[in-house]
């Protein structure tokens, strides 16, 4: 073996968030945009911190809704801090911190805080663009929205460390299935 090998991933196994604050702050006094976005990139290629997904930050200032964009691949974003709304595909998703919630390919996005606001997302969007097949386009106007999204309450499902599904039912976990829940 003993060759050299390409660097796949980011030889940082993390980014100081004093320095990507900093970054942040800096780029919105000098733009003054409702949202900043930062790529954290491999300091070795400049290419994708893991090469097959992008790992951004997106600051959200409060009192515009972003431009509606959609793009071929999907994104997982989590809320870091702050609260506001997503509009996806014309049903708005009202989110805080620790919410996790994800875009579909070539779904309308926008994003609107109600106070400043940071949301961390991967994409896949470096391997579709060693494939040829990303695409992203900005729309010529706010998608309308046409529906709120209400999460179901009352049961999440997990498992324990035997893999043995529990699921919470209000304030205790159970074994077992949820009645009248879902099930695998």
């Amino acid at each position: 073996m003993g060759g050299s090998s390409p660097v796949a991933h980011s030889p940082l196994l993390r980014y100081r968030w004093a320095e990507t604050e900093r970054t942040l702050e800096t780029l919105h006094q000098a733009h003054g945009v409702p949202m900043i976005s930062l790529e954290y990139v491999n300091p070795l290629s400049g290419g994708p911190a893991v090469s097959t997904f992008a790992c951004e930050i997106h600051r959200l200032y409060p009192g515009a809704r972003t431009s509606s964009r959609r793009k071929t691949g999907s994104s997982v974003y989590v809320v870091f801090q702050g609260n506001g709304s997503s509009v996806i595909n014309g049903v708005r998703f009202e989110w805080g911190p620790g919410d996790i919630f994800v875009t579909p390919s070539w779904a309308s996005v926008d994003h609107e805080a109600s106070e400043r606001a940071d949301l961390f997302a991967i994409s896949d969007r470096p391997v579709l663009q060693v494939l040829h097949l990303y695409r992203e386009e900005e729309l010529a106007k706010h998608q309308d929205i046409t529906d709120t999204f209400v999460p179901l309450k009352g049961t999440l499902r997990s498992t324990d460390a035997n893999g043995k599904e529990l699921f919470r039912k209000r304030d205790s976990w159970e074994e077992g299935k949820p009645s009248g829940g879902h099930s695998k």
